[in-house]
């Protein structure tokens, strides 16, 4: 494998620290090191020697904690005239690195006995964004699509989208007038001959994902009629694994992106429940696998997001809510309503996608808003019907009509299970708490776990070990040294609506935090109530 060599313009460098700076608070050191990303596993690590010190030092050491700064291991050596290290991970992770040196008299430093801080951490991620981009339909020169970007460390600021004419060379930029994970774009593309679009995303290592697809010519419209009149918008298929085009104009992907394996696809329209997708997003890694729970923790990425009862409509070109409840009020406007305003008020839904379309409520007051009241759980389709007295307006949906909105429903809190009971550290881990869980949903945020704590006291209040994290299954807590000897501990999962789940440790018995340091000494003979009457030993001498 070549060696992507990180140059000292990037700062990747680690600086030797001398015995006296090394001890430094932990708290206020690691917090300083910046964090850096790298898309290979192998890569070159200089680093800086003084020159005046470097006669005294027989060996520099590279030493590596991938959980943390929790435990560290030595990884690699070199000599002072070699200034750099070649590090291979094994996997994708966080690393930390330290450097221990060794002088020609044997003594090392840091120390055992002395902490060991980082000097650089950095972030190997090897897999690109998943990117899936669909068709939201044609009308006239008017093109809609739809995409949804999912990655650990994405940054979502380098979403693209352009369009080009088929046979055309030059490519035109899509403006984006709301970024998100999942939104929809509509723009006049000039034409209704057909087009190809290609959409771009890129993560913070610079791993690259990339689409293309193709879009028919855009179907007659009259402005005279309304679009549900028209009835010529198709519904979107359901979309399949992100094709990953070549030869578009975009920077191919390295050998180590795997572009054509996403990790996460859109949840196509005919969903009707979320238990009949196969696999939830978001997963932890498996933790269990490690007999060691201290062998990684991670705590990292964008601030948790909850969201409201019912998401405000998003901005122009966005055709998709999510709601946490069945029933919810739902906007709307009706142009050319007449002096009384409209006769009829209906709202049709689609539970397959615009297949298929039935009258669900009707407004008895035609004053938005519209009370909603929706089955069950899933994506539907909605589509607003308004009429006047004599029977003009926009006409029910028809069998393939695309909806007006597209609405999923998600009441249930994430389903949240602690692996195991805390496992309480021993000899040089006293006073650490790994904590272990497994938490699924289809719309967790990015740091959608809250850890707390309480007394073996009914009553007490429940308090923070940490601000919310990412769902990685894993913790390391350093408890602090006032805690009670005896204590429960809370694992909370919230989804992006609100919805929440919760595990604790009042179901399977307290944790128990003993920092004791017993120590025992010998006080003389107890002879006990029963002295002297028994059988007595006589050292006999010969």
């Amino acid at each position: 494998m070549r060696l992507a060599s990180i140059g000292l313009g990037l700062a990747l460098i680690l600086g030797l620290s001398t015995p006296a700076s090394i001890a430094a608070p932990p708290s206020t050191r690691a917090s300083r090191v910046p964090t850096l990303y790298h898309k290979n596993r192998s890569f070159r690590i200089p680093f800086n020697v003084d020159p005046a010190e470097r006669s005294r030092l027989k060996e520099v050491q590279l030493w590596v904690s991938n959980d943390d700064g929790f435990t560290w291991k030595p990884n690699t050596s070199t000599t002072p005239d070699r200034p750099s290290f070649t590090f291979k991970a094994t996997e994708d992770n966080e690393y930390w690195f330290a450097v221990r040196t060794l002088d020609t008299e044997g003594r090392l430093f840091p120390s055992d006995n002395d902490q060991v801080e980082p000097s650089m951490k950095v972030i190997v991620d090897t897999k690109p964004p998943s990117l899936v981009l669909q068709s939201d339909g044609r009308r006239g020169s008017g093109a809609s699509v739809r995409w949804e970007v999912h990655d650990e460390h994405l940054t979502l600021g380098s979403l693209a989208i352009e369009y080009q004419v088929d046979g055309a060379d030059k490519w035109r930029k899509v403006p984006i007038t709301r970024l998100g994970l999942i939104g929809s774009e509509t723009w006049d593309a000039g034409t209704a001959e057909p087009i190809t679009v290609r959409a771009q995303i890129e993560d913070h290592a610079g791993n690259i994902a990339q689409t293309t697809i193709s879009l028919a010519g855009g179907t007659p419209s009259n402005p005279g009629l309304s679009a549900s009149e028209d009835g010529e918008f198709m519904a979107p298929p359901a979309l399949a694994s992100p094709a990953h085009s070549s030869g578009s104009g975009f920077p191919t992907p390295g050998a180590n992106s795997r572009s054509t394996e996403p990790r996460d696809v859109f949840p196509p329209p005919t969903r009707v429940s979320k238990r009949n997708v196969p696999e939830p997003r978001n997963l932890p890694e498996p933790v269990d696998r490690d007999p060691n729970p201290f062998a990684g923790s991670s705590d990292r990425a964008a601030e948790l997001s909850r969201g409201s009862a019912v998401n405000e409509p998003p901005a122009a070109g966005n055709k998709s809510l999510l709601v946490k409840d069945l029933h919810f009020p739902l906007k709307y406007e009706v142009d050319n309503a007449g002096p009384d305003g409209p006769n009829t008020v209906e709202l049709f839904i689609s539970q397959d996608g615009g297949r298929t379309w039935t009258q669900r409520v009707e407004d008895q007051d035609r004053v938005s808003p519209i009370e909603v009241d929706l089955p069950s759980e899933g994506t539907f389709g909605l589509c607003l019907v308004a009429r006047s007295a004599s029977g003009l307006g926009d006409l029910p949906p028809s069998p393939g009509d695309a909806p007006q909105i597209w609405v999923e429903v998600d009441t249930t809190p994430p389903s949240v299970v602690m692996l195991k009971p805390p496992e309480v550290g021993t000899g040089r881990h006293v006073g650490k708490v790994a904590i272990t869980w497994r938490a699924t949903d289809f719309h967790l945020g990015h740091r959608p776990v809250s850890l707390s704590w309480r007394a073996d006291r009914a009553g007490d209040n429940w308090q923070p070990i940490a601000p919310p994290m990412e769902n990685t299954g894993l913790y390391i807590w350093n408890t602090p040294p006032n805690l009670p000897p005896r204590i429960h501990i809370r694992i909370e999962v919230a989804d992006t609506l609100g919805n929440v789940g919760a595990v604790e440790t009042t179901e399977m018995g307290s944790v128990i935090v003993d920092r004791s340091r017993p120590k025992s000494r010998i006080i003389g003979l107890d002879p006990g109530p029963s002295a002297g009457n028994g059988p007595k030993a006589i050292i006999k001498n010969q």
